[in-house]
């Protein structure tokens, strides 16, 4: 590898280092503080729902 190849491989990976990042920052963002990381949360039961006889 020259010099140059190892420079644009390292550009390339930096790029898509930072573009995956920055859209994992606007995910995180855009899921609110309700649903991050909250493995405890559990469903509102729903207490209308038609019994199977």
């Amino acid at each position: 590898m020259t010099l140059d190849q190892l420079d644009a491989f390292a550009r390339e990976g930096a790029l898509i280092f930072f573009v995956l990042f920055f859209v994992g920052v606007v995910l995180w963002l855009a899921l609110g503080p309700d649903q991050r990381f909250d493995h405890d949360a559990q469903l509102p039961l729903d207490e209308e729902a038609p019994s199977h006889d």
